[in-house]
């Protein structure tokens, strides 16, 4: 947190991090320099049948996945959408923050090359609309329309 030029990844599920330590780091880091990220397992969004991850079978509690066999948490169920809400509704930051959080910082990190993370000529149209509830109502990716 200390160093400026260093970004920082966040999982903003209010359990990998408390609001507290998110509201800290956007006090003492750069806003460009703060990534959202999630470690969301691959059962995340299913709604039926059994639930694996990493070749253990889990349960979701409280937006977490469990392993089944003792009860450790195994990991996120935390999407990119819901962690921009709660960045915005349960952390205090404001939507352009988190936005920016989500999308052109991580491509930023990622490399200064890459052609995603910003909506400018020249770059991939990967673009997310969603509502006041942020439930998401189109994706595209590179200039098409992949969900309505």
């Amino acid at each position: 947190m200390i160093y400026p030029n260093i970004a920082c990844e966040i999982i903003a599920d209010g359990y990998h991090l408390h609001p507290a330590i998110v509201k800290l780091l956007g006090r003492v880091k750069p806003i460009h320099k703060i990534v959202l990220v999630t470690d969301s397992l691959k059962p995340t969004g299913q709604t039926s049948g059994k639930l694996m991850a990493n070749n253990e079978e889990v349960y979701c509690k409280n937006g977490l996945f469990v392993r089944k066999a003792d009860e450790t948490i195994a990991g996120s169920a935390l999407t990119m959408i819901k962690g921009v809400r709660n960045l915005v509704e349960d952390m205090g930051v404001p939507l352009e923050d988190a936005l920016r959080m989500a999308s052109c910082n991580p491509a930023t990190v990622i490399s200064k090359q890459i052609q995603t993370g910003y909506i400018m000529p020249g770059r991939d149209a990967d673009i997310v609309v969603f509502d006041k509830d942020y439930n998401i109502k189109l994706t595209m990716v590179n200039g098409e329309i992949k969900k309505k």
